[in-house]
């Protein structure tokens, strides 16, 4: 085993994008770290239909854990994937329905936008009438996660938490399987490439990070992290328009300074 190698694990929104957009030097030393025998990964709540093609297209990756450990890809082979089985789904949809709220069913090829607009920027999103899409016109469609705006009413949270995980932001909600976590993602791809969990890298900002900072050999916040991210964390870097992955990452794997 390469004990000078590493995995680093990255969060996509409020870690390695801001303002919709990459710091030019996160991708340069992104690079760098590949090049210098480290593997980089993609860690983010979002599922692979989400994920901006930006990001995909300007970024040098090993691979993907996406929709919070749902869907996993390693040097762009398919190392694991989970769905919602159909018959959740269609339950989970009839309560968000019925309840009102403005929910996203985030799969690998779609995202389905039910009681809400759909992004006109976002080439794979498309509005359900109404929660019967899912057995019809969208029955085909492979679910890895759901994220809901608001916050879920106590019954509400209760309920979906015997058959998901749920991470309760400020402003949203995000389910995915339950037992599935950023953190599982990132063993799972540990195990894969024959690493310790002591060479492991995550970096990330917000509550579905947790778990991955938890469990990662180091652990950094951004500067633009919660106060409960940082406080669990091995250290904490800039904020996320200041390139804090890079700053976090040079000073890791002794890549230098000069992009």
């Amino acid at each position: 085993m390469n004990q000078n190698r590493y995995a680093v694990f990255l969060d996509l929104d409020g870690t390695l994008i801001a303002r919709n957009s990459i710091p030019p030097r996160n991708r340069d030393v992104i690079a760098a770290a590949r090049r210098s025998g480290h593997a980089v990964f993609l860690n983010t709540g979002r599922s692979k239909a989400c994920i901006p093609a930006f990001v995909l297209d300007e970024l040098p990756l090993d691979g993907l854990v996406a929709g919070i450990g749902s869907y996993i890809t390693v040097a762009d082979e398919l190392l694991y994937c989970t769905v919602i089985p159909r018959p959740l789904l269609e339950e989970t949809a009839a309560l968000l329905w019925q309840h009102g709220y403005p929910h996203v069913y985030e799969g690998e090829d779609k995202m389905l936008y039910a009681n809400m607009a759909s992004p006109a920027w976002m080439p794979h999103a498309f509005i359900l009438d109404g929660p019967p899409d899912l057995a019809g016109p969208y029955r085909d469609e492979r679910i890895t996660k759901a994220t809901i705006i608001g916050q879920l009413a106590p019954d509400d949270l209760e309920a979906l938490s015997e058959s998901f995980t749920v991470f309760q932001h400020d402003t949203y909600a995000e389910i995915a399987m339950k037992g599935h976590s950023k953190a599982d993602g990132m063993y799972r791809v540990l195990d894969h490439l024959g690493l310790a969990r002591s060479q492991s890298i995550a970096i990330g900002d917000s509550a579905n990070d947790e778990d991955m900072l938890f469990a990662a050999g180091i652990s950094v916040a951004m500067g633009n992290a919660t106060e409960s991210i940082k406080a669990l964390c091995d250290e904490i870097t800039a904020d996320a328009a200041d390139a804090g992955v890079a700053l976090a990452l040079e000073r890791l794997l002794h890549l230098g300074s000069s992009f």
